[in-house]
């Protein structure tokens, strides 16, 4: 090759080299001058702790390490997160690498100074390996837990695929950590194992776990375990949240009788099978009293659902209620709303409720959603990602698809008891999802007259969000009762679905044009807006003009976009 050539090329990779070094000392500079790094570190760091905060309530995403969100918005990240401890409070550690964890347990509870810190530790055996290698806990990591004990404040052991014949020594190995250590401010602790299928459950004594308990020990979640409770009694008093999803070992209410202080009750998966399940001890005879609860979740079979419900005493105003009744048939439902009533003290008013439907095409399913409080109308966006979680939740699978007529709200002394639409402001009631063409075809989405009756003459009814499929239901309901329907509201959006509306055998323009006729006739006053989302085809201006007639704004989308 030419000489001249190749010092040519060494020539311009050299400035090339040059230029990527002054570019990076420009960005350098340009990161100096921003706003963001002006900042003083302590405004910095509380920006990205609630960040932070905002990540690990959020299921879809994955958390991200402060530092990549801090090196992103100033050069001097470095120096911003060695000087403040609060970036270094959670930790998140896996086998996988288990000496890397120890040291990186140790690095990060040092430059956490004096902040008590929370420590989640899994371990997964190789789903290829069906009996999978023995994986002990690593000794340098239970000696730094032993040794970080008094900083730590929440401990979560989570052992996937797990293995009777491998693991047996599983509560040894956890009964290790706490042994020397000190433990004086854990306050949660969960242990959670995944063990196969078709195996029963492993036994779980606390008090081979535990040499003392913990003294400010609150918070306590089980999964995956068969919990006994004779050995765990003393350990289990005073609980102020207990989360149980495994099998039990003894009364559920002599356990719950154990933390009358309970804020949070969460029970799923229980195979509580056993009649000694549901007895009553001797010194808590009857329902047992849980004053303090502010949230409850019941995920059980259809017996001991109603069990629970008929065993204890639970406040009028929970902040949130999670029940799953599942395979049930309209007296079942009945069963529930009385087991509920005897429960619970008071009638539940929410201000928002959303009805959906899971998407399972074997039976017929309802999710209900209710909100205590609501934003303005005005501000409502469907289908919007971010929501406050609900204050009560009832997830009801209501049998076969051949009953059309199962419905949660049937009669009203199937709930007129427990619940009220009095208050309510914003109705949501949501349809097949767009793959379930079948069941949009089979009309199998009706609600009852009983219930368009009370959502007709709910006096502050703002809005209503209906989707497509329920629209005979609608226009026979408001034929039918006529004048005063809907006293208050102001907001109609129709969302079409896809699979639905390719059914229709008339045109978007002729159903606006029903719909002006019906509604145009029973209305004293225009809604503020009438909305057709997902609208299948783009209307005609006379279609437009009509129905102007009937709302002050129209609007009409293709899209999933919404103003």
């Amino acid at each position: 090759m030419d000489p001249d050539y190749i010092k040519t090329q060494r020539a311009l990779d050299a400035r090339i080299v040059q230029f990527q070094s002054e570019l990076t000392d420009l960005k350098r500079r340009r990161n100096a001058l921003s706003p963001i790094s002006r900042l003083p570190p302590e405004i910095l760091c509380k920006i990205l702790l609630l960040i932070r905060q905002e990540d690990l309530f959020s299921k879809e995403k994955k958390i991200v390490p402060q530092y990549i969100l801090l090196c992103h918005v100033s050069h001097f990240w470095r120096t911003i997160m060695l000087g403040n401890p609060e970036f270094w409070v959670d930790i998140h550690l896996a086998w996988s690498a288990s000496w890397r964890a120890s040291r990186m347990l140790s690095f990060m509870a040092h430059h956490s100074g004096a902040q008590k810190i929370s420590v989640v530790y899994r371990r997964d055996r190789p789903q290829d390996h069906e009996h999978g290698p023995d994986i002990p806990i690593d000794l340098d990591l239970v000696r730094i837990l032993q040794q970080e004990s008094s900083k730590i404040k929440s401990l979560s052991l989570v052992l996937g695929n797990f293995d009777r014949n491998r693991d047996g020594g599983l509560e040894a190995e956890v009964a290790n950590i706490f042994s020397e250590g000190e433990f004086s401010n854990l306050e949660d602790f969960l242990f959670l194992i995944t063990p196969k299928v078709l195996e029963l459950p492993p036994t779980l004594k606390l008090d081979k776990v535990f040499k003392n308990r913990p003294p400010k020990l609150q918070r306590f979640e089980v999964a995956g375990w068969r919990l006994c409770l004779e050995s765990s009694r003393q350990l289990l008093q005073g609980m102020t949240h207990l989360s149980l999803r495994g099998d039990l070992v003894g009364s559920l209410f002599e356990l719950l009788s154990l933390s009358p202080g309970l804020k949070t009750l969460f029970l799923t998966g229980l195979r509580l099978f056993h009649p000694l399940n549901f007895s009553y001890p001797q010194n808590a005879p009857g329902q047992v009293c849980l004053s303090h609860l502010e949230s409850l979740t019941i995920y059980l079979c259809l017996h001991s659902l109603l069990d629970v419900l008929k065993g204890i005493q639970i406040p009028p105003n929970l902040a949130h209620l999670h029940v799953h009744l599942d395979l049930a048939f309209p007296n079942r439902i009945r069963e529930l709303f009385d087991a509920w009533k005897q429960a619970q003290k008071g009638v539940i008013k929410p201000e928002h409720v959303c009805i959906g439907k899971p998407g399972n095409r074997s039976f017929i399913s309802r999710v209900i959603f209710a909100w205590k409080t609501t934003e303005s109308p005005g501000q409502f966006k469907p289908d919007r990602i971010k929501r406050s979680p609900p204050s009560v939740t009832l997830t009801l699978r209501l049998g076969s698809p051949m009953n059309d007529n199962m419905h949660p709200f049937v009669e009203p002394q199937d709930y007129q008891h427990k619940w009220s639409f009095g208050k309510v402001r914003v109705v949501e009631i949501l349809g097949p999802l767009e793959e379930d063409e079948e069941s949009a075809r089979l009309k199998i989405y009706r609600l009852g007259d009983h219930f368009w009756t009370t959502i007709a003459n709910a006096p502050y009814l703002q809005l209503l969000y209906l989707n497509s499929c329920f629209e005979d239901e609608f226009k026979e309901m408001i034929i039918t009762l006529g004048q005063g329907v809907f006293p208050a509201l102001q907001y109609l959006i129709f969302s079409f679905v896809r699979c639905e509306t390719k059914l229709r055998r008339i045109s978007f323009d002729e159903f606006a044009a029903s719909f002006t006729e019906y509604f145009k006739l029973n209305r004293a006053t225009p809604l503020a807006l009438l909305g057709f989302r997902h609208c299948p085809e783009q209307p005609s201006q006379a279609t437009l003009n009509a129905l102007k007639e009937v709302a002050v704004c129209v609007v009409c989308r293709e899209t999933q976009e919404w103003p």
